[in-house]
């Protein structure tokens, strides 16, 4: 496998969308707040600089865990409230309507980021001629791959690789 260093001559900006109910669930044994948890990785693991978050939240959120993203992203969050049904698409569809970035990254609330120069290597990527869209390589935390790319068989979408070790 071979992988590209990224440098960018110029660092575009970039809107991560991020739907959410704000849902507590277990992580390494211990109980935390799924977006608070992936809004934290971002920011403490990421070396890209010009992002912002866009969190598509319920109406019914709890304003505790909101002010809990404000606490950590600071003037990077930008909190969007959605009042209907869950619809992922339409959640999706309103934060991107609210991003100011030029580049879109859509990103679900129970990711994790652990890879420093994730934003950098997918603005690489999303910069060259031709290129629509670009996806990451999505690991389980047993380390086997979860996502790394979508193909197409009898009509239907898959992942590529998955299962597989993450190596």
């Amino acid at each position: 496998v071979y992988h590209l260093q990224p440098r960018l001559e110029r660092q575009p900006s970039v809107s991560i969308v991020i739907p959410t109910a704000a849902q507590l669930r277990e992580v390494r044994y211990e109980e935390v707040v799924l977006v608070t948890h992936c809004v934290r990785s971002i920011v403490q693991t990421s070396t890209y600089a010009n992002y912002e978050i866009v969190c598509v939240v319920d109406a019914t959120t709890d304003p505790e865990r909101i002010a809990g993203l404000a606490e950590i992203a600071g003037e990077r969050l930008r909190v969007v409230t959605y009042d209907d049904e869950f619809n992922f698409s339409a959640k999706i569809n309103l934060g991107a309507r609210h991003a100011e970035g030029e580049l879109l990254l859509l990103l679900n609330d129970d990711m994790e980021v652990v890879t420093p120069e994730w934003i950098e290597r997918m603005a690489m990527y999303a910069q060259l001629p031709g290129v629509g869209a670009v996806g990451a390589r999505l690991l389980w935390e047993d380390g086997c791959i979860q996502h790394a790319g979508v193909i197409f068989e009898g009509g239907l979408p898959g992942h590529v690789y998955r299962g597989f070790r993450g190596d």
